[in-house]
Parts: structure tokens; C-alpha cells; sequence
């Protein structure tokens, strides 16, 4: 695992093929390679526009989970803005630049990205005025009022944390990511009162709600005889340092995700409750957490 972020992805040329003696060589090198596990290398890297707008554009797809139809987000305008705000579409790069992908050495694929949004400064953005709607629609109805009173708040800076990435990228990369990331708004001067984190949790089990299709219904786990709440599996987190970050959260929305379809009905989904957890986090508790994060990544 490499730490110091690379400046840019180049493109995997083809290597010339060698000639080979026909035979025995080349199909005991097949032996060979198979069974073979080949570490793969991570490196931080910069937004690339010329490469990065389909890969951001898959990965933000489950972004806003469970919006309701017509909530007028598109994943391709969210990772355009990204990919405007560090950049990596113009010459040079503009203040207020943050975040990495995570990449393969060498190659052009990415595998996770994290970056902050200034909600205020793009607030006349259609993705970012979807994902306000996202989460004034979550809120319970207790608590929208304030809610909306902080997303509106001119005079408040509320940076969005965007962060994505794939479910076999190793853990360790997640914190490193965040740090990195909070280092460039430190150094770059940037300083916001508030960090928004848009996330997926987990609790183990079979979810019982009805597709949300309507397609498929996963039977619920059988009744234990037991005391109700010894049975409730704890909360779990697909990024390590979301559990931080919610510890340390002023405000919060969960919601259950309804994700259990004919699609997914015998992959690892159909064995977990998902549900989304929206956390808003004071800058004065950050450099506690950016410490435990630089102890679990130590």
C-alpha cells in the first residue's frame, strides 16, 4: 500500500510480445501463475478528467439510496462538479481543491474516491439542491426545521463529504483517504463549520419489508424464544471510519434501505438490513477524530 498521492494515472500500454518457443515453456508458466495470488498496489491519486467521469458516475449511483422517484439527482452532474471543483478538467487547479481516487498503480480503473463539496458555494447546482431535498425528506419531522434552517444558513460553510468506494478495497485506505483529504483543506486554508456524510450502514440478518420492487419477499428470521433485545445484531459500518464520525455527530437521520429484489435475493445483500445514515459533524471535533484515525491507520 502506498501513501504519497501520485499526480496522475497513466495509461496501460501494451508491452511487446516476445517470442516464445512453442510448448512446454508457456504451459509451465500457466502452472505456475495459477493458484498464484498477485498483491495488487493502491496509491492515492488525483481526479484525472480525462478518465474519471464514468468510474466517479458508477460508483455515485447508489449515492442518494432510497430518494424518492423524481428527485431530480444524476450521478453524472454530482461527479461533473467533483471533477470541476478539483481541477482536473482545467490547466491548473483552483482553491478549495481536496480528495483522491484510489487506484492500482498504473492503471486507469478507480476503485473509491473522497472529496468535500461546499454546499454553499455550489448550492445553485441541480445535484446539490437534489441531495438537500434528499435529506430534508429523511429528517424526521421533529427535526426538519433545523435541518433546513443549517442547509440554508449562508453564513455557515457546511462542506459535503462525498465518498465511495468498492466493498474489496482494503480497509486501511479508508482512514488514510480522510486524512489526506483533510490535510489539503487544512493546508489549502479552507475551513468549514460543519462536515455532512451521506453513508450506508448494516446490521446482520434477513430483512423482512417487501422488495421495493414488489417483486420478491424475503421471509423473516424464525422468533427466538429469548429476550428481544439480545437479539437486535449491532450496527455495522462498511467504511471503518464512519463509526468515528457517527460517535462524534451533532445531528443524525437513519432510515432502512429496501434492497432485497429477484436481483439480489442470493447475493450477500439478502443477508443484511441496510440503511442509510446521514451525520453532521462540528469542525471542533475533527482533530480528535483525524487523531484516532492516524492511530488506527499507525
Amino acid at each position: 500500500m502506498e501513501k504519497e498521492k501520485q499526480k496522475k494515472r497513466s495509461r496501460v500500454e501494451d508491452e511487446p510480445e516476445e517470442k516464445k518457443d512453442a510448448g512446454s515453456d508457456e504451459d509451465e508458466d500457466e502452472e505456475n501463475i495459477i493458484g498464484t495470488e498477485i498483491p495488487a498496489l493502491f496509491v492515492l491519486e488525483n481526479f484525472d478528467g480525462e478518465v474519471d467521469y464514468w468510474p466517479l458516475k458508477n460508483l455515485l449511483s447508489t449515492f442518494l439510496e432510497g430518494a424518492d422517484a423524481g428527485s431530480g439527482f444524476h450521478p453524472g452532474e454530482l461527479a461533473d462538479l467533483i471533477l470541476e471543483q478539483n481541477g482536473a478538467t482545467d490547466a491548473g487547479t483552483p482553491p478549495g481543491a481536496n480528495g483522491s481516487v484510489i487506484a492500482i498503480e498504473g492503471q486507469e480503473d478507480v476503485f473509491g474516491f473522497l472529496t468535500v463539496i461546499d454546499i454553499n458555494k455550489y448550492r445553485n447546482r441541480n445535484c446539490v439542491q437534489a441531495i438537500v431535498r434528499y435529506i430534508l425528506s429523511k429528517a424526521p419531522l421533529a427535526e426538519r426545521t433545523k435541518w433546513s434552517a443549517l442547509l440554508s444558513d449562508a453564513s455557515l460553510r457546511v462542506g459535503l463529504v462525498v465518498s465511495e468506494r468498492l466493498a474489496n478495497v482494503p480497509d486501511p485506505l479508508g482512514p488514510l483517504l480522510v486524512l489526506q483529504t483533510m490535510k489539503e483543506l487544512s493546508s489549502s486554508g479552507v475551513k468549514f463549520d460543519y462536515f455532512l456524510f451521506i453513508t450506508t450502514i448494516f446490521r446482520e440478518g434477513v430483512d423482512d419489508t417487501l422488495a421495493a420492487g414488489g417483486d420478491v419477499e424475503i421471509p423473516a428470521p424464525k422468533k427466538q424464544k429469548l429476550n428481544p433485545a439480545a437479539s437486535i445484531q449491532p450496527m455495522q459500518y462498511y467504511k471503518p471510519e464512519d463509526e468515528y464520525f457517527h460517535k462524534a455527530s451533532t445531528m443524525k437521520i437513519s432510515f432502512k434501505l429496501m434492497r432485497n429484489s429477484q436481483a439480489n435475493r442470493w447475493t450477500l445483500q439478502s443477508f443484511a438490513q441496510l440503511s442509510k445514515l446521514i451525520m453532521l459533524v462540528a469542525n471542533d471535533r475533527i482533530p480528535g477524530i483525524m487523531q484516532q484515525l492516524h492511530d488506527l491507520d499507525n
